[in-house]
């Protein structure tokens, strides 16, 4: 999976940017991780309408696996925490009704050599 980071949602020190999220899965293990669970209004998440609810990538969306946020990375909704993996899962849980959601939280030290410009 791929955060891009362009527009309302780059970096200024960085300009458009992406991170590869699957790299982040051994720094999870690696620091052992433990999910958090946050309200949705703590997180600011790209648009949801544009995902198809019909497509194989939402329905084989692991709703049991947590999504990845940043803590305290710029974004445009000025939210404490944004997030940079699993708009899919995310979309599905709010389908099923959840209010709540588990996070896997990184800092931006944590993922800031993951960071690459485009």
């Amino acid at each position: 999976m791929i955060h891009i980071m362009e527009n309302d949602w780059e970096l200024e020190s960085i300009g458009p940017a992406r991170i590869i999220t699957s790299k982040l899965y051994p720094l999870i293990k690696y620091k052992k991780l433990n999910p958090i669970e946050l309200y949705l209004d703590e997180v600011a998440y790209k648009p949801l309408d544009n995902i198809d609810v019909d497509s194989v990538r939402y329905k084989l969306a692991d709703i049991n696996y947590p999504l990845f946020v940043i803590e305290g990375m710029h974004n445009p909704y000025n939210k404490p925490y944004r997030l940079i993996d699993g708009r899919h899962r995310l979309l599905k849980q709010l389908n099923e009704g959840k209010t709540k959601f588990l996070f896997y939280i990184f800092t931006i030290d944590d993922i800031n050599h993951y960071i690459e410009r485009i």
